[in-house]
């Protein structure tokens, strides 16, 4: 039976603890602010039984590791509480009620500009002040000489402590990233200060403290408690709502969603990833939306009649669309949208990885995951969380929805007709391009020229008089690079890191994405090519390296195949050889009310028509990876497959079973 729950704050977050209940009768408390992976904070506990120990941690898997630590060793004096420890202090914990405070080796936000970040400040000595007990200390530790001459520095012009020896601690009660530090032979730095009570202050010096926290109350009310918001995604494993929750995680929400995958008990990879970070994924009939909800954001996909908006409707919930919700993210940075009907995702994660290389700390939402990014599994890859000013994001214009942004900079890849006629891309892209503030990337240089690589799997380009390497094959792919390395120079960023960049670029999930090799020999590559143009570059890219190429498509959604299917069958007969072969999966059907008068089999004969007749359908996803392995085994060493397609999230297992051996 897991009694961890017995161990971990679940109660309301607006009013102050219930002490008696916490303590169980105990009258000493203290508190351990960042109680990391709790190696301290269950080894204090277990050497004094009779005192309560409140324990406050970020990360929901740290929290969820201690509770289970201290069930099994039988302890019951360990509460955790996984919210802001600023929050905490100022709303949950009672003033006058703790013994002792534990601040060891908090992030010590090296970096001059980031400095501000540190919990160690005037609001934090004054809650610290406030909920102190007579008597009370802070203990501090930390391997940051500069973190601890400015705590010390703090202390000493702060009349409200005098500095007193810090406590001695076991060997068992250093912390893991104490041990560490120990093992390369340093000490670290500790101090212990005291709280000077009131009746040595005076009243005025009081008093004017207190009218000094009530300024700092309201701001941090209207400023830092999103902390303590909590959103729910509609469709949230979905590419971009999914890269949405993954960004809302890392400000600081507690997140839900809902996915239609959740009503038949099915996951995915983002799913669990989502998870993993303590996400609930509910059903889409409403029950994942409550009266603690801030708000839901959903996409133009979600139809209206959806019961998650009509359960937020009820409930009086602000319902938002996913760029509101990116956009109150990107608030306050500086803003660089990459839009365009084909390209952009690939572009805004090269542009991403120059400005990582560069050591820009940039915070990136994109509509795929860069290589690398998704911690192992442990979050959404297609987003990476940076201190840094720079906020890129993916600007999707298929819904027109990148008209809502003003950014700062943009990058344009094409505007070539998808969702919209000609005549309206154009126009739609006009005005976004009249909202960007600044330096607007479009097109290509004059002498810009794609070349072959090292190998087959890289390339170079030319541009502005110079030759640039990129760790990426394919045209397409210089043009992408080209664009995020103009933009890179546009904000000052040296051209030897663009370079360093682009040769150590890990590539894009599901953009030509190498996932092995099928048994024979030939080489799978899954890619999200889904209209013409990104199916003709993929199928151009291939063509040049492997011989024969065999094709798996799943059309994306029925408007789309009615809208594009001369162009598509265009797109297929036009670039596939003789030799190769196409198999088609049926339409992916995301239910709701779409006209489904159009399927895969028109697409067929409309391919056919053109004069390539190696097309046939597949009517599921075993019979596609049977129809692969069957195209595999017969196909010499130099062939290729590639799975491609948008939005059925089963399309990289069909290419992984492929690629199995």
């Amino acid at each position: 039976m897991d009694t961890t729950g017995q161990f971990i704050f679940s109660g309301p977050i607006t009013r102050p603890l219930d002490l008696a209940a916490v303590c169980g009768g105990r009258t000493r408390l203290e508190v351990d602010v960042g109680s990391g992976m709790g190696r301290f904070i269950l080894a204090r506990a277990a050497a004094h039984p009779d005192t309560q120990f409140i324990g406050i941690e970020r990360l929901k898997s740290r929290v969820r590791k201690i509770a289970r630590k201290a069930s099994r060793a039988g302890l019951d004096n360990i509460f955790m509480v996984r919210l802001e420890a600023t929050y905490i202090l100022r709303y949950l914990i009672p003033p006058a009620s703790v013994s002792r405070f534990y601040l060891f080796f908090p992030d010590p936000w090296p970096k001059r500009r980031h400095s501000g970040h540190r919990v160690f400040n005037d609001e934090f000595r004054y809650l610290v002040w406030t909920r102190l007990a007579p008597g009370g200390d802070l203990q501090v530790a930390t391997d940051s000489g500069d973190y601890f001459a400015d705590m010390v520095a703090q202390m000493a012009g702060d009349p409200f402590f005098r500095r007193i020896p810090p406590v001695e601690r076991t060997e068992d009660e250093r912390t893991d990233f104490e041990l560490i530090f120990r093992a390369k032979g340093l000490i670290p730095n500790e101090a212990g200060f005291q709280a000077v009570g009131a009746d040595e202050l005076g009243a005025g010096a009081v008093a004017r403290l207190h009218a000094a926290d009530a300024a700092r109350r309201e701001r941090f009310w209207a400023e830092e408690m999103p902390h303590a918001k909590s959103a729910h995604v509609v469709g949230i494993g979905g590419t971009g709502m999914s890269a949405i929750a993954q960004a809302l995680i890392d400000s600081g929400y507690e997140v839900t969603g809902s996915d239609r995958l959740a009503d038949h008990g099915e996951s995915t990879p983002l799913l669990d990833a989502l998870r993993r970070q303590g996400v609930r994924i509910f059903p889409q009939d409403g029950s994942g939306v409550s009266d603690a909800t801030s708000f839901v954001a959903v996409s133009t996909a979600i139809e209206d009649d959806n019961p998650d908006i009509a359960e937020a409707r009820r409930l009086g919930a602000e319902i938002v669309h996913r760029s509101v919700a990116l956009e109150r993210l990107a608030r306050g940075r500086t803003q660089i949208a990459v839009a365009g009907t084909s390209g952009k995702s690939t572009t805004t994660a090269i542009l991403g990885w120059i400005l990582e290389t560069a050591g820009l700390d940039p915070t990136v939402v994109n509509g795929a995951p860069i290589v690398g990014w998704d911690d192992g599994g442990a979050r959404v890859g297609s987003v990476r969380r940076g201190d840094g000013p720079l906020f890129v994001f993916e600007a999707d214009e298929s819904d027109r929805s990148f008209l809502r942004f003003s950014p700062d900079y943009a990058i344009v890849t094409n505007e070539t007709p998808d969702h919209f006629t000609r005549e309206e891309t154009l126009a739609l892209f006009a005005d976004f391009k009249s909202q960007v503030k600044g330096e607007v990337v479009e097109g290509l240089p004059p002498d810009f020229e794609a070349m072959p690589g090292a190998t087959p799997w890289k390339s170079r380009f030319r541009s502005r008089g110079s030759v640039w390497s990129l760790a990426l094959p394919g045209r397409h792919n210089c043009m992408n690079a080209c664009q995020a390395a103009d933009l890179a120079l546009a904000l000052g960023v040296p051209e030897n890191a663009i370079r360093k960049a682009l040769l150590t670029f890990p590539g894009v999930g599901r953009r030509l994405q190498r996932v092995g090799n099928a048994p024979g020999g030939a080489l799978v590559v899954d890619d999200y090519a889904h209209n013409p143009e990104k199916l003709a570059a993929a199928i151009t890219t291939l063509s040049a390296r492997t011989t024969p190429l065999a094709v798996l498509w799943r059309p994306h959604g029925y408007a789309p195949l009615r809208k594009m299917l001369a162009p598509l069958a265009d797109a297929f007969a036009g670039n596939l050889r003789r030799e190769d072969s196409l198999f088609l999966l049926p339409v992916y059907d995301a239910g709701g009310t779409a006209d489904r008068s159009i399927s895969s089999e028109d697409l067929e004969r409309e391919i056919r028509a053109r004069g390539f007749g190696n097309v046939a359908i597949v009517d599921d996803a075993p019979a596609a990876v049977a129809a692969l392995r069957r195209f595999a085994s017969s196909a010499p060493p130099t062939a290729g497959i590639l799975v491609c397609g948008a939005r059925d999230p089963g399309l990289p297992g069909m290419a992984m079973a492929v690629a199995a051996q």
